[in-house]
């Protein structure tokens, strides 16, 4: 709405007409969410409730007593890959909360948001929410192909999104690393919808090279805790029975040609 304006009409009768314009501004204000990477995050219900000011300056709830006090949602609707407008649904200088009621797998719910309507179209509004991601705990175990109870040190893992780069775990550090004595190797990573890839780059000792390169899908894979295990092998590479390691004296080698 336009603001109130206070004018003056003159006891004698007016020359001419005295005019008043008052101008509405039209409401300009979008929704947008996003993680804490600023990726945008689809499939998040939320809601718009009717608020108000306290008597502190803070943004409340308006409650409806004729329904148990339950909030007043004047729209609902799901985040997109696009900012949402909300415009046809506010009005200027009215107080709005912004409320994630349903969240998608992945992620955290997100805190409500306490808005005051104050963007026009010359100068538009948006309101963002940030949704943290859920962090996921990725171990990897490599073992004997003929006997899973033989575990291999020394394969190096990596972990790839899917551009194909090397992500980084929650430290900030490559997920890339050499499995242990007992074979495995742990990263604790982020969530993305995108997932990730698994691959090996070099082969234990006198194994053969598995040239994998497998998806993970964070949700499929997980358990309830968010844990995350992938069981790889790798086969011996066969014993010819050729020894390369076997040196020939000079002299002997030179006698035999000469005979």
């Amino acid at each position: 709405p336009s603001s109130s304006q206070i004018f003056t009409v003159p006891y004698e009768k007016p020359v001419s007409p005295v005019v008043i314009n008052m101008i509405d501004l039209k409401t300009a204000v979008s929704f947008i969410k996003t993680d804490d990477a600023g990726n945008p995050v689809s499939g998040a219900q939320i809601n718009l409730i009717q608020a108000e000011k306290n008597e502190n300056g803070e943004i409340t709830a308006v409650k409806d007593t004729a329904d148990n006090d339950n909030d007043i949602v004047v729209h609902s609707f799901v985040s997109g890959s696009e900012p949402i407008d909300l415009s046809a649904f506010v009005k200027g200088q009215h107080c709005y909360i912004l409320k994630e009621a349903g969240v998608p797998e992945g992620y955290q719910k997100a805190e409500d948001i306490g808005f005051e309507v104050s963007g026009t179209v010359e100068k538009p509004q948006a309101v963002v929410m940030y949704d943290a991601r859920n962090t996921f705990t990725v171990t990897i175990v490599k073992t004997d192909t003929s006997d899973s109870d033989i575990v291999l040190e020394g394969a190096q893992i990596g972990l790839f999104d899917e551009n194909g780069e090397v992500i980084s775990d929650i430290h900030g550090e490559a997920c890339i690393g050499i499995t242990d004595a007992h074979g495995t190797i742990t990263w604790d990573v982020l969530y993305d919808p995108s997932g990730y890839e698994v691959r090996e780059l070099q082969a234990p000792k006198g194994y053969a090279k598995k040239d994998i390169q497998m998806y993970i899908d964070l949700i499929e894979m997980s358990d309830e805790n968010n844990m995350i295990h992938i069981h790889l092998e790798n086969s011996k590479i066969p014993d010819t029975g050729v020894r390369n390691d076997l040196k020939i004296p000079a002299g002997i080698f030179a006698v035999s040609m000469i005979s």
